[in-house]
């Protein structure tokens, strides 16, 4: 029998959906409507994934009611996708996700242990990546050398240069002073303990021995340099003692070359970025890397407790962690290391490659990824994975306090010195006159 298919009409229309239960499933083809695409509804398909506590991308936590979610700006995009496609997730144990969970994620998506993970990354070898979700940096997260210590506030209203110039005036004015008393007989024996003390009381603004009757040329214009530089210390001490003063601050990479400050890595982001050719690396900064291994180095970083290292991490995750501090005591340098797109990892050929990035698209058009990211923040909160300073003990510490002890410090210091020195001095002229 011979078929006709010229004139062949079909009365019936199957399409495949390869991820229902019933594969191929007969349709009404009316007006000649496209094929319905078969990845548009997923019919629950169970997506294999993985997700490692990354705040502010990808995490677990708990609501008030005991309830766990998924939170994070990652998973967030993750589960709006699954709902829109009505797929579902399962959760896979990936070996070393707890010490190198980027090269984990990214073997176990080339060996398709795992179809797409929640957390993002930079492209691997061996994978595909979606449309990126955010462009970051590879920042330094530096210590802040804090404030000058109280107790220094008495020598910080003059540079070091200033005062060394205040001393030798101060020097040659007592050597005036003698040689005065030298050569002009009427001014009395001369003596530099007399002409110290002369010009000593005269900066601290107190009244001589006895009036100036005669050199008033000299001692004018000492009271005058008196005058002006006394009160220009006492405007900035008086000044100083109602502020923190700020130190310098490491600002860039040779800042901390030249300091050799050590920069905390993990072992996989150190050789991800020896392999880097295309990026000009700074002399010598390989030298101030230690490297540690992923569960120390998170429990650190997401602590902002140890202020000896210098982290390196991607811009997101600092600027998340720095929001999380009430009272800071890192900041992040200008310079960068690299530069790099994050996005989900998926297999090479991946048949959900193309729907993800339409979704991918449908999220930035909306604005949702930047409610989830705000979201991220109260979510790690509730969970503990970022950590605050006592709100009530930095509200404390901005307080004003009386001075203390600890204030006077330096004039302390001086103080005893002049006893010591005064006793030993004291003890010598008696030595001296039993002896002689």
């Amino acid at each position: 029998m011979e078929i006709d298919f010229k004139n062949f009409r079909a009365n019936k229309t199957y399409a495949y959906f390869p991820f229902a239960d019933d594969p191929i499933q007969e349709f009404l083809l009316k007006n000649q409507i496209l094929l319905p695409n078969s990845l548009k509804n997923l019919n629950g398909y169970t997506f294999r994934t993985t997700i490692s506590p990354e705040p502010p991308r990808a995490f677990w936590y708990t609501d008030k009611k005991g309830h766990r979610h998924i939170g994070g700006s990652s998973g967030q995009i993750f589960l709006g996708f699954l709902k829109k496609h009505n797929a579902t997730y399962v959760e896979m144990d990936t070996q070393n996700l707890k010490n190198d969970p980027g090269y984990a994620i990214a073997n176990a998506t080339r060996w398709k242990i795992i179809d797409i993970s929640m957390n993002l990354y930079d492209k691997f070898s061996g994978v595909q990546q979606s449309y990126p979700i955010k462009f970051v940096k590879w920042n330094l997260l530096v210590p802040l050398n804090g404030y000058l210590d109280s107790s220094q506030y008495f020598l910080k209203p003059f540079q070091p240069t200033v005062w060394i110039c205040f001393g030798l005036v101060f020097l040659y004015l007592i050597v005036t002073d003698f040689l005065k008393d030298f050569f002009i007989s009427n001014e009395g024996p001369a003596n530099v303990w007399k002409s110290f003390s002369r010009i000593f009381l005269i900066f601290l603004n107190m009244s001589l021995e006895k009036p100036v009757t005669r050199s008033y040329w000299f001692y004018s214009q000492t009271m005058i340099l008196a005058f002006i530089a006394v009160n220009f210390y006492l405007i900035f001490m008086t000044s100083f003692l109602t502020v923190y003063i700020k130190v310098k601050q490491f600002e860039t990479i040779q800042d901390l070359i030249e300091n050799n400050i050590p920069v905390l890595m993990l072992p996989s982001d150190f050789d991800f970025y020896r392999t880097q050719l295309q990026y000009e690396k700074p002399k010598g900064f390989e030298n101030i890397i230690v490297l540690e291994d992923y569960e120390t180095f998170s429990r650190e970083l997401s602590s902002m407790k140890n202020t000896s290292f210098v982290y390196s991490e991607a811009t997101d995750k600092l600027e998340f962690l720095m929001e999380a501090q009430l009272k800071p005591k890192f900041h992040i340098i200008k310079d960068n290391l690299l530069q790099f797109y994050l996005g989900f990892l998926l297999k090479i050929n991946s048949p959900f490659e193309e729907i993800l990035n339409d979704f991918i698209f449908q999220v930035f058009s909306t604005g949702l990824i930047n409610k989830w990211e705000e979201n991220a923040y109260y979510q790690a909160k509730t969970e503990g994975l970022i950590y605050t300073d006592s709100k009530k003990m930095y509200e404390e510490e901005k307080e004003t306090k009386p001075l203390a002890l600890y204030h006077f410090k330096f004039a302390w210091i001086c103080f005893i010195v002049g006893i010591f020195i005064g006793f030993g001095t004291c003890v010598l002229e008696v030595l001296y006159f039993a002896i002689f």
